[in-house]
């Protein structure tokens, strides 16, 4: 359950924090800057919430994106493009660290707006409507803007920025860091 207070922390359990005199709540997971939180950084939430956000846009759009719409095909991929695709990728270089189940959780839905667009029927691959739309894949979009994220921070003048891309000793569980990821995706 998300806590949308604005005093809410998800730490360890070791004492209660308290604010002006008032328990201030314990969350697993906290909105902070339109992005959700979780303890664990695994970003299943916030994928889940844009999933959520993206599933309510679409049926209000139906009508104008939908396999019956008359508009063209042009227009329907441009408002996917100005009004769909900016929600789930809004702070895409910090969940792109995101497991592939959960990365492809967007995918799925991704592939069913283009399936809706175009009207395709089922026996046409994902693959050949990406490249006949020319829209790129969740993962070749987490890789393009990566890549421009860490091409900005390697020439921002300021060094505390810099340094951010030195590679830390790898902790106990392999987790990815937003640097990593323009090199994730090449297979």
């Amino acid at each position: 359950m998300v806590q949308e207070s604005l005093y809410s922390h998800f730490t360890k359990p070791t004492h209660l924090l308290k604010f002006n005199g008032t328990i201030v709540p314990q969350g697993t997971t906290i909105k902070y800057l339109g992005i959700t939180l979780d303890r664990r950084l695994t970003w299943k939430p916030n994928i889940q919430h844009k999933r959520k956000q993206l599933g309510i846009l679409l049926q209000r759009m139906y009508w104008i994106i939908g396999r019956k719409s008359k508009l063209s095909l042009t227009n329907k991929l441009l408002i996917y493009k100005i009004i769909l695709k900016p929600i789930w990728t809004y702070g895409l270089p910090l969940w792109g660290t995101a497991s592939q189940l959960n990365i492809e959780i967007l995918q799925r839905l991704q592939n069913k707006i283009l399936r809706m667009a175009t009207d395709a029927p089922r026996y046409i691959p994902n693959h050949m409507l990406h490249t006949d739309l020319q829209i790129p894949t969740i993962r070749e979009e987490i890789t393009r803007l990566s890549t421009n994220y860490k091409a900005k921070i390697e020439v921002h003048p300021n060094q505390l920025t810099t340094s951010l891309l030195e590679k830390h000793a790898p902790g106990r569980l392999r987790r990815y860091s937003p640097f990593d990821l323009p090199n994730r995706f090449i297979t």
